[in-house]
């Protein structure tokens, strides 16, 4: 029996848990830096870490509920209240697009439209994305091929 891998779009949550450990490590570290070297941020209670984590977390989670579009207006409110149903001061607000502003210069994740009223993942990392999560399916599918096979004689 031949099992295909089912073909999801770049911000499907399978698609997404394949590639974040990965991207967790090779994104924490350049946001920290830009976080640590930005001046017109506010402290936060949490470590740079932490909110670094934290804003990637959210803005991933963002992509997939909004099934790659993610209105900007909705996105500040969710970063900075963890709901986007709440109205945010207007410091809350600058703070938000500044987050999202680093999210697009240190690792070009997202990429806003036109307009600048939205923004999606960047296509080179749906694709990226969609690679890593078919590549983690394939080496599933190889180890499991066979596991209903009656075993060989010992």
């Amino acid at each position: 029996m031949h099992t295909a891998i089912a073909a999801l779009p770049p911000f499907h949550p399978r698609v997404i848990q394949a590639s974040y450990k990965p991207l967790t490590a090779a994104f924490v570290p350049r946001y920290v830096q830009a976080l640590n070297q930005d001046t017109s941020l506010p402290k936060s209670k949490l470590t740079v870490e932490a909110l670094a984590r934290s804003v990637l977390k959210r803005t991933l989670r963002l992509l997939v509920e909004h099934q790659g579009v993610v209105p900007v207006s909705e996105a500040l409110s969710y970063l900075m209240l963890g709901t986007a149903k709440q109205p945010i001061t207007d410091t809350q607000g600058k703070t938000a697009c500044r987050l999202l502003e680093l999210v697009m210069e240190c690792s070009e994740l997202i990429v806003t439209n036109c307009e600048g009223n939205t923004f999606s993942l960047h296509p080179e990392w749906s694709q990226r994305f969609c690679e890593r999560y078919e590549k983690k399916e394939a080496s599933i599918l190889a180890m499991t091929a066979h596991w209903d096979s009656p075993a060989p004689p010992l």
